[in-house]
């Protein structure tokens, strides 16, 4: 049984953005419990801003797409992709291709710029 100041701690937790784990750990429970809890009551994890992969371009991409409220898995699957955007990491290449189809749909546009 959960009582009212365990479920009111474990709302204002998952509000400042703690983990499962952080939450589990100051309720003295298991985070299957916690995660069971969050889920019988509706209860959602924020989403977290996409960590960098050292590409700017791509980190720029990402970032705007969480500013849009889209989740990098909804980024994919509006590209047509499987896992292009939410699966990478740093030294990963990317095909210009992609890049820009990335850019349009998040109405930007790429530009060249040369140095003299």
């Amino acid at each position: 049984m959960w009582t009212a100041r365990e479920h009111s701690d474990l709302r204002r937790m998952v509000a400042m953005g703690c983990t499962r784990r952080q939450i589990a750990m100051h309720l003295g429970l298991s985070v299957q419990q916690v995660a069971a809890r969050m889920q019988y009551t509706g209860i959602k994890m924020p989403k977290r801003r996409p960590v960098p992969c050292g590409d700017e371009r791509i980190d720029s991409i990402r970032q705007r797409a969480f500013d849009l409220n889209m989740s990098m898995t909804e980024f994919d699957r509006s590209l047509g992709y499987t896992r292009r955007f939410s699966n990478c990491f740093k030294g990963k290449q990317m095909s210009l291709s992609s890049i820009g189809r990335a850019v349009v749909a998040l109405g930007g546009k790429l530009q060249i710029e040369w140095e003299d």
